[in-house]
């Protein structure tokens, strides 16, 4: 079983300033943010054999699903199905703040899950590899209007 852990980040100011479409037009940013106490939390493991379902997907909802590609939540759909291409998974995500906070929940939860399935799938990612591997995933695959930092 993976367990991971991601810190839920906050923006004290500068938010916008570091969207895509801000920054490639030629515009700086900066933003200053940071964690606070609060996590996001991933259990990730092989789901036996014996069900009658192939993955488990477990977070405000529950899905059991016959193939990835069928699971309703768009992150672990897109997620699981591009770094997990295979089924019989059981995800359970646990946070300390509820979904759509307004403080970043949703992107902890992206980098939490991220995080767990790289290490899954026993790939060898640093901070940073792991940081650009999800603002990657949040832009420009699930097509989100996101900043840099939401992720960082």
């Amino acid at each position: 079983m993976i367990i991971a852990r991601t810190a839920v980040r906050i923006s004290l100011f500068g938010g916008g300033s570091d969207y895509p479409n801000w920054v490639e037009n030629g515009n700086k940013g900066f933003v200053v943010g940071g964690t606070i106490n609060k996590y996001s939390y991933v259990m990730l493991r092989t789901l036996p054999a014996f069900f009658d379902y192939k993955s488990k997907i477990v977070y405000s909802e529950i899905e059991h699903v016959k193939d990835n590609q069928d699971v309703q939540h768009k992150v672990v759909n897109a997620l699981v199905n591009w770094y997990a291409p295979l089924d019989g998974l059981e995800i359970t995500h646990l946070a300390d703040l509820p979904s759509k906070s307004g403080i970043g929940s949703s992107s902890t939860f992206l980098v939490c899950l991220l995080h767990a399935l790289i290490t899954y799938k026993n790939f060898s990612f640093n901070k940073k590899e792991l940081l650009d591997r999800a603002i990657e995933f949040e832009q420009d695959i699930l097509k989100q209007s996101v900043g840099y930092q939401d992720s960082a």
